[in-house]
């Protein structure tokens, strides 16, 4: 046909061979127009690895022009540059997953390494026999559902990134035509799993600070919000400012397989200073007068190691429930609820970011921002009086 008989409406359908289709996919058909600017527009429409269907568009100032860009394309797509390796050369998930970490993430911090590699061993005792080009959506998907009964949001979404993360890295390496964890759906877990520690349990650890040697660990903890490896990194001395009240966070004790290891924090936001409010001056006053290098040491004066750490920690918790607490609170657990008394304290957002040293101010409202249940009723009756006060609704009796 002619070009001068070829019309804007005017649309020609021939079918092409695309690619060796699936027995059950729909046929690919190619549409030839000609655009009002002049020029022919050709398109292709063909089955996707999962089963959708997309549409190319290649133009030309001649129909020739136009078809010989999609026949190229055609080429490619028959050719398929990936060449991805034939099953009997695929690893399995469980020998994919063996160098994954040293490859990919080599630079990890010990501690979260350590995250990394539980991340790891659950992928790989769900699915760890399978070839990885035998994986499925489904497969990936019934695996991040299970964690929801072992976590909140924050650990369903680190499993998840983990099992993306792997079959990302194996796309890449033609291990497999696509990723099956592309189209996962997290499913909703509890939020800020991390306890509040009550007003009793609150006066009981700043009431008997003293009588423990991790009672001044657990009062900075609760009033500067520190988190653990930093508390255990303090130096009195240098660290805590009795003339301008304040601390100066700059580093952290992170526990190594070969020992207690001083660092840097993880993110610039970790380096800040945090205002020494009344109630924990005491204990400031305390650790600088008694001349430590660090709130809670071995009994040498030396950096205090993991198991140690966590023997002592246990001894402290029996203490305070000697003492009539009705809470064992966790080291977050105390600097979760640091930012929870800065909420309710109507203390601005990007203060409470600020002190508690998040890089991303969504952290401190999405995480540690806990209303108790005190509060809320709070809230309420305030309400409710305002509503009375209008002449909205009706006084309770014996209100």
């Amino acid at each position: 046909m002619p070009d001068s008989a070829l019309m804007p409406s005017n649309v020609i359908r021939l079918p092409l061979p695309v690619r060796a289709p699936a027995p059950a996919a729909r046929s690919p058909r190619v549409s030839l127009t000609r655009r009002k600017d002049g020029r022919y527009s050709v398109s292709i429409c063909c089955d996707r690895d999962n089963g959708s269907r997309r549409r190319k568009y290649f133009y030309g100032k001649t129909q020739a022009e136009a078809r010989r860009k999609m026949n190229k394309f055609i080429s490619a797509m028959a050719a398929d540059p990936r060449e991805v390796k034939p099953d009997a050369a695929q690893p399995t998930v469980a020998n994919w997953a063996e160098t994954y970490l040293d490859t990919y993430k080599p630079d990890l911090q010990p501690n979260t390494r350590e995250d990394y590699a539980r991340y790891l061993a659950r992928v790989t005792a769900h699915m760890g026999g399978v070839q990885m080009g035998a994986v499925t959506l489904d497969m990936c998907q019934k695996f991040v559902n299970l964690r929801k009964d072992c976590g909140g949001e924050s650990y369903i979404k680190k499993h998840a990134m983990m099992i993306k993360g792997l079959f990302t890295q194996a796309e890449r390496n033609r291990l497999i035509a696509f990723n099956p964890a592309k189209g996962l759906k997290l499913p909703k877990g509890a939020r800020g799993t991390h306890a509040f520690i009550g007003q009793d349990t609150q006066s009981i650890i700043l009431r008997t600070w003293r009588g423990h040697r991790c009672g001044p660990l657990a009062a900075l903890m609760l009033l500067a919000g520190l988190r653990r490896g930093e508390a255990l990194a303090l130096d009195p001395s240098h660290d805590i400012n009795l003339s301008s009240l304040t601390i100066t966070v700059n580093k952290a004790l992170r526990f190594e397989r070969g020992g207690p290891v001083i660092a840097p924090p993880k993110t610039a936001a970790g380096t800040r200073l945090i205002p020494i409010f009344p109630e924990l001056l005491p204990v400031c006053q305390y650790l600088v007068d008694r001349g430590a290098t660090a709130p809670l040491t071995k009994l040498n004066g030396e950096s205090i190691t993991k198991s140690a750490f966590r023997k002592a920690w246990a001894g402290y918790q029996k203490s305070l429930n000697s003492d009539g607490a009705d809470q064992l609170p966790t080291c977050h657990d105390l600097r979760h609820t640091f930012c929870t008394l800065l909420f309710q304290a109507g203390v601005k957002l990007k203060t409470i970011q600020l002190w508690l040293g998040h890089a991303d101010v969504s952290t401190s409202l999405n995480i540690y921002t806990h209303v108790t249940d005190m509060q809320q009723r709070e809230d309420v009756n305030a309400m409710r009086g305002y509503l009375v006060s209008l002449g909205i609704a009706p006084a309770q009796a014996g209100g």
